[in-house]
């Protein structure tokens, strides 16, 4: 167990949500996607991701600045109730970058951009096409008018329709673009999802391991013209990254396994 954590520990990595959506064009089309917009000039683009991370993911997956208003963007393969929680992590840290301590003693106000928080989820567990979650809902004490809000819209780009999930991952690789979603709007997003259900199919069906899953995975999707420059660049890392996320994954479920076993020694005492 300890020699695995190390090893995940090691390095901080980007996941394959985070490589993508580093070029500036691909945030920008999404950006599109949720507004119904159709800007194109991607110098007025400001990326403000944060730099450095750390074990278990404490990093943003991208976030910017276009037309006075910050997005911030997570990707979650699992239910998360604690993203407004993240999210204000993330947005004190990126604010505080933009605007310096001693702005903040300045007689005039500082106008600062509306800030927006977009979870994308991928996993198997809801079927809801959309949700929001605010930050009050984790306050200890519910009574009373909050003083301090932040709400995380989080769109859910794998939902389940059949009550069999490998049939599921067999009819979402082959009609995904049939899905009237964001995936229709954004054309990078629904791309990501066809190389992540491949993925999945190989690792859940056929019974394959995540190196080759991935890297099987890629070759299908440069067949179909899928992501081709992308996969082309960043073939290795895209590999890497992707074994690092299965890791993680099951140093979380190890982790909260032996939580669980504490707990009940402790209750037995």
């Amino acid at each position: 167990m300890a020699e695995k954590k190390d090893n995940v520990t090691s390095k901080f990595k980007d996941n394959v949500f985070c490589m993508l959506y580093r070029d500036k064009k691909n945030l920008l089309e999404l950006y599109n996607a949720l507004n119904n917009s159709a800007y194109t000039n991607v110098d007025d683009l400001q990326v403000t991701t944060l730099n450095g991370g750390s074990y278990m993911k404490y990093k943003n997956d991208a976030s910017f600045l276009l037309c006075m208003s910050l997005y911030m963007f997570e990707q979650q393969s699992s239910k998360n109730p604690n993203m407004p929680l993240r999210f204000l992590h993330y947005v004190s840290d990126v604010f505080r970058e933009l605007f310096s301590n001693s702005m903040l003693h300045r007689r005039s106000m500082i106008k600062i951009p509306v800030p927006h928080f977009v979870t994308f989820y991928n996993g198997l567990e809801k079927k809801k096409d959309y949700w929001v979650n605010h930050l009050s809902e984790a306050f200890e004490n519910q009574s009373g008018d909050p003083k301090l809000e932040l709400e995380v819209l989080t769109l859910n780009i794998y939902e389940i329709s059949t009550d069999n999930p490998e049939l599921e991952l067999k009819v979402r690789v082959i009609n995904i673009n049939k899905d009237v979603h964001i995936l229709n709007k954004c054309k990078t997003l629904r791309d990501y999802m066809t190389f992540v259900n491949k993925v999945r199919f190989k690792m859940g069906v056929e019974g394959d391991d995540v190196r080759i899953a991935v890297t099987e995975a890629m070759d299908e999707c440069i067949d179909e013209d899928i992501l081709v420059d992308f996969f082309e660049q960043h073939r290795e890392e895209v590999v890497e990254v992707s074994i690092y996320d299965y890791d993680e994954e099951d140093v979380r479920r190890t982790l909260f396994e032996e939580a669980k076993e504490m707990a009940k020694e402790e209750l037995k005492e």
